[in-house]
């Protein structure tokens, strides 16, 4: 990721403890942008542009071929994933909502929120990069809508550190500066765009998810999907290809 232009750390070392790997990085004097943000609220506003120009740089960075995985296919082995707990109808339908989504080259960061942007003299700095593929924007901005607007104010504190009604002017903030437009029509429809992408990936992650684990995690998450996407998936593909 350094080596391609995006704005992280700097990797300098590879160390091994029995069979595990790990990266040493250089020592960043750098914070979080949820602690940043929450000891300085009035610059939220100023982030949020840098926040949506990082990830704009991100979606403007073309990849060379087998460089990185596809996002496409990591998708797919997880919704492979949803065959214990959704029919077959359910998964093939979740297979082509993910078909649906546009090739791209371009960088996918994909887990892009406040904990995972780091703020080091004015500028961002992208940190927590295990699941940086190559795909369409999609992927990234729908990952963005499951953490900074789909689920409860409670799950957003306990994801991103912040106020959840912070982070949802964050995310209308970011979007107005991604899109370089402010019509809350275009908006609003992009926005139940990329939420489409967010349902998807919150099934097919809590099939590897610590969390499915607790009773009725799985059952009510499964639910929510099926109320929300698959209840209306050719519309919900139709609004994909928009």
């Amino acid at each position: 990721a350094f080596v391609m232009g995006v704005p992280t750390a700097i990797p300098f070392d590879i160390v091994k403890c029995d069979d595990m790997y790990g990266l040493v990085f250089e020592l960043v004097d750098a914070d979080i942008i949820s602690n940043h943000l929450n000891e300085h609220p009035d610059q939220l506003a100023e982030i949020a542009k840098k926040y949506a120009n990082t990830m704009k740089q991100l979606h403007t960075t073309h990849v060379a071929k087998d460089a990185l995985a596809s996002t496409k296919e990591l998708y797919r082995s997880r919704i492979e994933g949803l065959c214990a707990y959704m029919t077959d109808e359910e998964v093939d339908t979740l297979h082509r909502i993910n078909d649906a989504i546009p090739e791209s080259d371009t960088i996918v960061h994909g887990d892009y929120h406040p904990k995972n942007v780091m703020i080091q003299n004015g500028e961002l700095v992208l940190i927590d990069m295990a699941d940086l593929t190559t795909g369409h924007p999609l992927y990234d901005l729908g990952s963005m809508a499951l953490t900074h607007q789909l689920p409860t104010d409670e799950r957003i504190s306990m994801i991103t550190g912040m106020k959840a009604e912070d982070v949802r002017q964050l995310w209308k903030l970011f979007l107005a500066h991604y899109l370089e437009t402010d019509d809350p029509n275009t908006i609003e429809q992009f926005s139940r765009k990329v939420s489409v992408v967010g349902l998807m990936k919150m099934a097919s992650t809590m099939a590897f998810s610590e969390g499915a684990r607790l009773p009725g995690v799985m059952e009510r998450v499964i639910g929510n999907v099926r109320q929300k996407l698959l209840a209306n998936a050719d519309q919900m593909i139709k609004l994909l290809s928009m």
